[in-house]
């Protein structure tokens, strides 16, 4: 059974972004109207110089004279021809750059350059910090075009990660972990795998990955 917290102790916490204006009411007809936000909030009444408005996951804090900048704002969408008048991009009075884009736009991959690559452990290639402090060596420098992404990971410690849930989107994945405990990964589409303790190779000459259409790793 959840606790319930006496109403002294509940707390509510919400974050702002605040963009700059000129001129407020410019401002306003521009988000509320074009970008479809609602205005929650506006003062001083005589005199107006802050707006708050919210919409599509966004709370934002306009104000008269504030130092910050124009930024961008980018809109995602399931519609996004018909999101503004099938305008892409967009610009407010205030001067901030609107981005409309689609909400899952398709998964677009490149013509595959096919190749013959073998890298060695020998060859020296670096070894680059990565997702979640893991450790990760490109095994296909070329990508073949983009089409592919090889990579053998590393990872030095065992225990708890600094990572968060999430997916991959790409088309295919795969992934082998050597005797030593390294790991060769290669991706065109999700896999998960668990992050235990390894180390790489102690033999080099015996760790090598072989890529043509689909990578493969052999000791």
């Amino acid at each position: 059974m959840a606790a319930v917290l006496p109403h002294d102790k509940m707390t509510e916490t919400r974050a702002e972004i605040r963009l700059s204006t000129r001129e407020l009411r410019d401002d306003l007809t521009f988000f509320t109207q074009t970008l479809k936000m609602r205005l929650d909030m506006i003062y001083p009444a005589d005199h107006p110089e802050v707006a708050v408005l919210t919409g599509h996951g966004l709370r934002l804090r306009i104000e008269a004279g504030s130092p910050e900048p124009p930024g961008t704002i980018r809109i995602l969408t399931e519609d996004p021809d018909g999101f503004a008048g099938g305008q892409r991009q967009l610009t407010a009075p205030n001067g901030t750059l609107v981005e409309i884009d689609a909400l899952n736009p398709p998964l677009v991959l490149p013509r595959t350059e096919h190749a013959f690559v073998v890298r060695r452990l020998a060859d020296q290639a670096p070894w680059v910090i990565g997702r979640a402090g893991m450790l990760y060596r490109d095994l296909v420098p070329s990508r073949l075009g983009g089409a592919m992404i090889a990579s053998h990971i590393r990872i030095p410690d065992g225990g708890p990660v600094p990572d968060m849930v999430h997916f991959h989107k790409v088309g295919s994945s795969s992934s082998s972990a050597s005797g030593a405990g390294s790991m060769c990964s290669t991706r065109t589409r999700a896999a998960p795998f668990a992050r235990t303790r390894a180390t790489a190779s102690s033999s080099p000459r015996k760790s090598a990955t072989v890529c043509s259409k689909q990578a493969m790793a052999s000791r």
